[in-house]
């Protein structure tokens, strides 16, 4: 796949051996340009292994000089890599998940919650109902979006810079 720009992820997929289930994996490669005025039409990747192996991604991306928005895949980004190597974009979900990690309020038996409010846990995936998810797309979506960071410090500095930003608003 010809490509200046790459998004690469991972996951688990079930597989059926004998007697039990082992964990697969299903890698996936996207390529979409149109956000950068690209003309090339968008593309995926789908590759399967029985293992997270680094040996995998390697393989798949062996061709590959450009840049790389993934988490992980650390042999890609070796200076002395051929044909050169990956630029890495670093995966802004990771940030995110630290900071609310680290926010650990929804976790500690320390959450004072007075009796007149009832709290009620929403499913992992609505954002309709999850105001943390609204601040985050609203987040990306004015400050966040089509960067590429250096390193993990840098998305976290980029996140801090949009979280002031939103809080200074009006």
């Amino acid at each position: 796949m010809a490509v200046e720009r790459l998004h690469g992820d991972d996951t688990t997929v079930p597989l059926f051996a004998k007697g039990k289930t082992d964990t697969g994996r299903c890698w996936v490669y996207v390529r979409d340009d149109r956000p950068f005025g690209g003309r090339v039409p968008p593309a995926t990747l789908f590759y399967y292994s029985r293992n997270r192996s680094g040996e995998h991604p390697q393989r798949h991306l062996s061709n590959l000089a450009g840049v790389l928005q993934a988490a992980g895949y650390h042999k890609l980004y070796e200076p002395c890599r051929a044909p050169g190597p990956i630029a890495q974009a670093a995966c802004w979900s990771h940030a995110r998940r630290k900071f609310f990690v680290l926010a650990g309020w929804h976790l500690t038996e320390r959450l004072i919650v007075p009796p007149d409010i009832t709290l009620i846990p929403l499913p992992a995936k609505c954002p309709e109902l999850n105001p943390q998810e609204n601040v985050w797309q609203f987040m990306r979506d004015n400050w966040l979006s089509n960067r590429i960071s250096k390193s993990f410090d840098d998305i976290v500095n980029h996140c801090c810079d949009a979280w002031n930003k939103l809080i200074d608003q009006p």
